[in-house]
């Protein structure tokens, strides 16, 4: 739908949230539409992120300490 007066008025749109969908939003002047929706494959996506994110993390965080060099045994003499 085109701006009543000119595009100039459609950048600054009154928009209003339409009463049936919450996520849609409505212009009062010249009836343009929006809509906030997200697609389930975005959401999967992030989820998808998350997860591996964590996953690093976690096994950043269980890798063991490297163990100190093993103190050498003192030099016995050659009595017998």
């Amino acid at each position: 739908m085109t701006c009543p007066n000119s595009h100039r008025d459609c950048i600054d749109c009154p928009f209003k949230q339409d009463p049936n969908d919450p996520q849609r939003w409505v212009c009062i002047k010249c009836g343009r539409t929006h809509s906030f929706r997200r697609s389930d494959s975005e959401l999967i996506i992030l989820f998808i992120v998350v997860f591996v994110i964590s996953l690093i993390t976690l096994a950043a965080l269980r890798e063991p300490e490297p163990s100190p060099d093993p103190v050498p045994a003192p030099p016995t003499t050659g009595i017998a």
